[in-house]
């Protein structure tokens, strides 16, 4: 899963990226180091964030979740 802020260094967003770290835990998903600093979990220029499910099964009942879905609905507000 890959995720963007809708605006460059978005507050929202980084609160998403610290309350998602549990739910996505819990799926089985880890955040990738994708540019050799494992504590920002971004991607290289994109100031979004990238999270690998150990299956697609895994990762689709993430985004299918409650919990995910009550995360995605505070960064909409």
């Amino acid at each position: 899963m890959v995720a963007r802020p809708r605006h460059e260094g978005s507050a929202a967003f980084d609160r998403f990226v610290e309350s998602s770290r549990p739910v996505v835990a819990a799926f089985d998903g880890h955040f990738q180091d994708t540019d050799g600093a494992a504590s920002a979990c971004r991607a290289p220029g994109s100031g979004g964030m990238v999270v690998r499910f150990t299956s697609m099964s895994r990762a689709r009942a993430f985004y299918d979740s409650e919990d995910y879905a009550r995360l995605r609905g505070a960064t909409e507000q």
